[in-house]
């Protein structure tokens, strides 16, 4: 291969190389802001906030758990009989001989349709036949 050849080869190479090494550089230096500086010493500090909040008390999922747990303090029979059986959510003999609850399933469409999907949000633990105890709140 001819000298030059080769010479412009290594070149383009060691650019391809060093692009994103220095991109990584720029990049790590711009994400921090400078605290104090002195002659012989730069201190760095992440400008990276990370804030975290739960859902706001007005949102529709906290107001239909909200709902739930109206309904389960006082139809704790119910919650009790569905915590045993999910299955009995979608069951409309249940919900006919149970009143109380086809007029929550009625009004809360959001929360029922949830409750179907993920009744574990909704009841609380229940003693397995097989041994294996867990809470049980009445």
């Amino acid at each position: 291969m001819n000298p030059h050849k080769m010479l412009c080869n290594a070149l383009i190479l060691g650019a391809l190389c060093a692009t994103p090494a220095m991109a990584q550089s720029h990049n790590s230096q711009t994400a921090f802001s400078t605290v104090s500086s002195t002659a012989t010493e730069t201190t760095y500090q992440p400008r990276t906030i990370i804030s975290y909040g739960g859902a706001p008390l007005s949102s529709p999922e906290q107001k239909g758990y909200q709902h739930w747990d109206e309904f389960a303090q006082e139809n704790p029979q119910v919650v009790r009989q569905l915590s045993f059986n999910p299955r009995l959510i979608n069951d409309p003999d249940y919900a006919r001989n149970h009143p109380e609850f086809e007029q929550f399933l009625k009004d809360n469409p959001k929360v029922a349709e949830d409750l179907a999907e993920h009744p574990g949000n909704y009841m609380p633990e229940v003693e397995i036949a097989r041994g294996v105890t867990h809470s049980v709140e009445q």
